[in-house]
């Protein structure tokens, strides 16, 4: 690689006092030479702000924008908006990257396509200690492969994509629309992007993504909702099978169906399980 394109790192953080300064430490140790930090306060309540504001004293600072409660994508729109960049690097206030997390990305980019819109890699989701619980299937999915997305979430999670500034420019940003809330906006920002461009697929597993009892995307009807809403958004102005939407109407049923019997809230499960079939 003969130069570093800047890697602008956007964080959006609500009250993530217990969580913050471990993300940011998996950040700043960072191997990539060329990389900034922008950490949005969205709103918080707790000690956030001021734990970013003591992080990031060495070469790589740390820049805090504070700002009202309206959301995760609201707060990455306002930090990409604040960057420079030519790649966009999200991560979520408690999840965690290695240190061969941006370096790894950047030379998978540098090998894909041009016009390629993002790459991503594996994950493995982590307790709130950092213990493992289960790694991400691999479904080895690349090039044009808005379909295959729809159909499953691939990436799995918003941390563990890097994209190209103009990709995320010509999707229009990250989709406030609270029915997303939850993960759903960072799906829907993928599924936009792979209607447009390839999509690279690094095989590495880097990312340590924290799902958290009681968090928006850790609740089956949210999910459900979210993941329809999703498809119903990335599908605006699209052809595509009316199969392919049974399908996915089935499969967000079914998972939700299933968390719902995790929970022994049987009813429920039994309702949406009939609802699929």
């Amino acid at each position: 690689m003969k130069r570093h394109p800047l890697v602008s790192v956007i964080i959006p953080a609500f009250n993530a006092q217990d969580t913050i300064a471990r993300t940011l430490a998996s950040v700043h140790a960072q191997t990539y030479p060329a990389f900034e930090v922008i950490v949005i306060d969205d709103g918080s309540t707790d000690a956030t702000a001021a734990i970013v504001a003591g992080a990031g004293h060495g070469a790589i600072p740390t820049r805090l924008i504070r700002t009202g409660n309206a959301g995760a994508a609201a707060a990455r729109n306002t930090g990409i908006a604040a960057s420079n960049g030519a790649l966009i690097a999200p991560l979520d206030s408690d999840d965690l990257w290695r240190p061969d997390y941006l370096w790894s990305q950047v030379k998978a980019l540098a090998a894909a396509p041009a016009e390629t819109g993002f790459v991503y890699v594996l994950h493995q989701v982590i307790d709130f200690q950092g213990r493992i619980l289960r790694s991400f299937p691999d479904f080895n999915c690349h090039g044009y492969v808005f379909h295959q997305h729809l159909l499953v979430n691939f990436v799995g999670n918003g941390s563990a994509a890097v994209f190209r500034r103009e990709a995320v420019s010509e999707a229009g940003g990250y989709d406030v629309d609270s029915r997303l809330w939850g993960g759903g906006e960072d799906y829907l920002l993928q599924l936009l992007i792979a209607a447009r461009r390839p999509v690279a697929f690094n095989s590495a597993v880097l990312v340590g993504y924290r799902k958290r009892p009681g968090s928006l995307s850790s609740d089956p009807a949210c999910a459900l909702r979210s993941r329809l809403a999703v498809v119903e958004r990335a599908l605006t102005g699209r052809t595509a099978p009316a199969c392919l939407r049974r399908w996915i109407a089935c499969d967000a049923a079914l998972a939700a169906s299933a968390q719902y019997a995790l929970a022994r809230r049987w009813r429920r499960a039994a309702r949406l399980a009939l609802q699929a079939l």
